[in-house]
């Protein structure tokens, strides 16, 4: 099993993102559906006692919920020349907390995860080969898009599996946050 903790977002932001798409229709857009963050990618896991204890001890987690802003629109170059389009998140001391409580898990039940610089967004498509001037535009008219104020009340662990377009992602499990008061 493919396995990744992450924060899956509400009904209203999903739909504000996917708002995003129209412009670009070159662009293998996502289905909103499967707009998440992925905190820490952990990769194929098929000991099952392994998955139980990883589960018990994410139950054990519970920092405080938090807001998060989606700030921005940008894009990744990958080395075989896709272009991935997403939106970023504000930086926030609590979504770091969380992603190093969870790599501390991680780490503690001898979990390998990828070593990548974390740079929280949600991946909205991707495309090869897309017109710089169309990509320019896009960025110009969404690079003041702010989605304020999303509460985050739990992180998830998701399994992933390959699809014809895009991946499928299903949530297996949600770890509730404490709320503040």
């Amino acid at each position: 099993m493919r396995l990744f903790i992450g924060i899956d977002f509400p009904d209203y932001v999903t739909r504000h993102l996917s708002q995003l798409r129209g412009s670009l229709t070159y662009v293998r857009w996502y289905d909103p559906r499967t707009y998440h963050l992925t905190l820490n990618f952990i990769g194929e896991i098929n000991d099952y006692d392994l998955l139980n204890d990883l589960d018990l001890t994410l139950e054990k987690i519970s920092p405080p919920s938090f807001n998060l802003t989606i700030d921005k629109v940008n894009l990744f170059q990958t080395a075989s020349n896709t272009q991935i389009l997403w939106a970023g998140i504000q930086p926030s001391e609590s979504l770091v907390h969380l992603r190093k409580k969870v790599e501390q898990i991680l780490r503690q039940l001898e979990i390998k995860t990828q070593k990548q610089k974390f740079v929280p967004h949600i991946t909205l498509g991707k495309g090869s080969c897309l017109p710089q001037e169309h990509i320019k535009q896009w960025l110009n008219h969404y690079n003041l898009l702010k989605i304020p104020d999303i509460e985050i009340t739990h992180f998830s662990l998701f399994s992933s599996y390959p699809g014809k377009e895009q991946p499928n992602y299903i949530i297996e499990k949600n770890y509730p946050l404490s709320f503040q008061t």
